[in-house]
């Protein structure tokens, strides 16, 4: 007699039952997933962090500045094209001095050349942190009338007397400190470092002391020599466009206007207002797109650009006193060709003849709201930062020019990437993927749970049918009769 046990039993019946459901025998079911398990944990909570990943790169993917990197080869276009390799470089009204402000020396100039210019530049950024602020307006006041060959009246020349004898104190304290700090053990220089530096030292005290001090002396005289003014012209030169590159250093992007922008701003109109408008086209250096002023701006300031687009709106600001006598700027707001939704600002001193009359936003407290095409051209400032119409701050690329060409009768052409159709908010970037893992991790536990009860769940009525069909030989008897049995076959032994 053969028994079975009851998990045989159950075995088949599992068996049978998946049988007479799907028409053929299966394996071993698989048991649904424990979703209090650390590992079942990671893997859902990885599933939920790659959607909202590729959620947030669909959103991100439509916004034009992700594609930065393409516009590398335009900046290595800029910086090629000021060494030398630009178009504009072969006609003869190409001006390096007004391309690039405060023209630094070329990347073929000798070391030395540069160590000496590094050497003024430091020098007078040590002078200008000793001068009080009117101090040094009445150094680029005296700088301003020596470079135009006239003459200030008796106290403007008191006034200089007494700050060139600081400045010439503060040079002789540069000069030992240079001395000394060449000559020191600490800085632990080598030879031929000792020996740069002691040419530099020599060669700055023979301009200073042979030619600078001559020249600064001269603006005294009531009646210089002619000869002696011409060769002082080299020098007032020399320090204002050192003064030049020391003003661009100072400049900082993402600010309002402040006073340390004024040493670079006023130069940069001066300038601008003195030269012709053909000078102006043939030293164009670049032509940018506004992307690229709105995150590349220490590639662009300072050198000449020219931009086109339409303006949206327009309106005249009082200016501060100054040593060139600007009453009044013109300032446009300027959306350029090429699409992007940043406006460009743009500071100018006149308008083209026939231009039509500005408010005055100071006085008249409104502007004009305009949509003709201008071409501007001028130097690259800065990133401003300024208040919106709705009160918000913005950083805008701003520009200085003399002037610009009004092109009322052309029209801009129409973009397709100015603006996406539609943006999602920060929250829904967020919610949405919350909201679809949650969906996804209740439909899988809904499913697990659904497979595992029909799987294992059988009926009374297939349970009693099936154990009615079995044989006397293949149920086991039950427990009373089988120790009744043992008993009786123990006492028979």
């Amino acid at each position: 007699m053969h028994f079975r046990n009851s998990k045989s039993i159950r075995d088949e019946d599992q068996a049978v039952g998946k049988d007479t459901r799907t028409g053929r025998g299966a394996g071993k079911r698989r048991p649904p997933p424990n979703y209090f398990s650390r590992k079942v944990q990671y893997k859902l909570f990885g599933l939920v962090a790659l959607l909202m990943t590729v959620v947030v790169v669909m959103e991100r993917v439509r916004d034009p500045d992700l594609f930065r990197f393409f516009d590398e080869q335009a900046a290595g276009d800029v910086n090629s094209s000021t060494s030398g390799s630009s178009g504009n470089h072969a006609n003869p009204l190409f001006d390096p001095q007004l391309a690039r402000f405060g023209n630094p020396l070329p990347p073929t100039a000798s070391q030395a050349s540069r160590d000496l210019q590094s050497t003024h530049r430091t020098l007078w950024i040590a002078i200008l942190k000793k001068l009080t602020a009117a101090e040094q307006q009445t150094l680029l006041d005296t700088l301003h009338r020596a470079r135009n060959g006239e003459r200030g009246n008796d106290q403007q020349q008191t006034r200089w007397w007494e700050l060139y004898q600081k400045i010439d104190l503060l040079y002789q304290k540069y000069e030992q400190q240079l001395m000394l700090s060449i000559h020191s053990t600490t800085t632990a220089l080598t030879p031929e470092q000792k020996t740069r530096a002691q040419a530099v030292l020599s060669q700055l005290r023979t301009r200073w002391t042979q030619t600078l001090r001559k020249a600064f002396l001269d603006i005294l005289e009531t009646t210089p020599d002619a000869q002696a003014a011409e060769a002082n012209q080299t020098e007032y030169q020399f320090i204002q466009h050192i003064l030049d590159q020391i003003g661009i250093s100072r400049i900082d992007d993402h600010t309002v206007f402040r006073n340390s922008d004024n040493l670079a701003w006023f130069r940069m109109l001066e300038t601008l207002r003195t030269a012709t408008a053909d000078r102006l086209q043939a030293s164009v250096l670049v032509r940018p797109n506004i992307l690229e002023l709105s995150k590349q701006q220490d590639t662009f300031r300072g050198k000449l650009i020219s931009m086109r687009g339409e303006v949206r709106k327009a309106y005249r600001v009082q200016a501060p006193t100054n040593q060139l006598d600007i009453q009044q700027y013109y300032v446009l707001v300027i959306r350029p060709s090429g699409g992007g939704t940043t406006p460009l600002i743009v500071y100018c001193l006149q308008p083209p003849s026939g231009f039509p009359s500005l408010p005055d936003k100071d006085i008249d407290r409104s502007t004009a709201d305009m949509n003709d095409v201008v071409q501007v051209t001028g130097y690259f400032f800065k990133s401003w930062a300024h208040v919106g119409t709705q009160g918000q701050m913005f950083s805008s690329p701003l520009m200085l020019a003399n002037s610009f060409q009004w092109l009322p009768h052309e029209q801009m052409p129409l973009t397709t990437s100015a603006k996406p159709a539609s943006q999602l908010p920060v929250w829904a970037i967020f919610a949405i993927p919350l909201i679809l893992a949650v969906v996804f991790t209740g439909g899988v536990y809904l499913m697990s749970r659904w497979k595992g009860q029909t799987a294992t769940d059988t009926s009374p009525t297939d349970i009693s049918q099936h154990l009615a069909g079995l044989s006397d030989d293949e149920v086991a008897p039950p427990t009373r009769e089988a120790l009744q049995q043992l008993a009786e076959q123990n006492s028979s032994a």
